[in-house]
């Protein structure tokens, strides 16, 4: 058994003895340009030891290791001119490559500026997008909270089509954009709420200090 530390206050248990033994291929883009690769980029999965690095086109190949599908897994990217990113690992049958995308540091210091929100090195942020046609809200809720202040945890704000973010927005545009400042460290669940207010999906987010969610749905 491993114990990683992921944050101050945190950390992530494996045991390597349990799933399948897996090769994990995939290619990473600067999601601020139009197919641009990230190269030179440290990829693990998290909790385990081992790192892959991308090549000029942003392609990697990591293992072999155990992989528990049961259990939530996340990629870790580290590079320069980078905050730490950190994407949702989904197992698949086949070892197939799939594409992952991260965020520059001055585009979530630009980010953060827009929103008049201060970056600290105690909290962690989400930016993602959502594929739903209507407009929803996107919130953090904690795991002990059954019935949340309408605020939920950290701060969200939305992006207007042409990627701007908007502060006055409450609500995704058409482009499904959106951020989350200020999150808390720790376990979350990432909700999205229709109009009248339904959940529409409810899903956990593994949340470190000074590390960028990117949630893709």
């Amino acid at each position: 058994m491993s114990l990683v530390q992921v944050g101050q206050h945190e950390g992530l248990v494996r045991k390597f003895s349990l799933g399948e033994q897996k090769y994990i291929r995939g290619r990473l883009f600067n999601a601020n340009s139009v197919n641009a690769p990230i190269a030179g980029a440290i990829v693990q999965l998290l909790g385990s030891q081992k790192t892959a690095t991308t090549n000029a086109r942003g392609q990697f190949v990591l293992g072999p290791l155990f992989v528990d599908c049961a259990t939530l897994n996340y990629l870790q990217v580290d590079k320069s001119g980078f905050y730490r990113n950190r994407v949702d690992y989904a197992c698949a049958r086949q070892e197939a490559s799939s594409d992952y995308y991260g965020f520059s540091a001055a585009s979530v210091d630009s980010t953060a500026t827009e929103a008049a929100v201060q970056l600290t090195g105690t909290a962690g942020i989400v930016i993602g997008h959502v594929g739903y046609r209507d407009s929803v809200k996107m919130q953090l809720w904690g795991p002990e909270e059954m019935n949340p202040d309408s605020a939920g945890r950290g701060k969200d704000f939305y992006f207007d089509l042409d990627g701007v973010l908007n502060p006055s927005r409450n609500r995704t545009a058409k482009s499904g954009n959106f951020a989350i400042l200020d999150a808390p460290e720790g376990i979350s669940y990432m909700q999205a709420f229709s109009a009248d207010n339904r959940t529409l999906s409810f899903w956990p987010v593994y949340i470190s200090a000074s590390t960028v969610n990117v949630y893709v749905q």
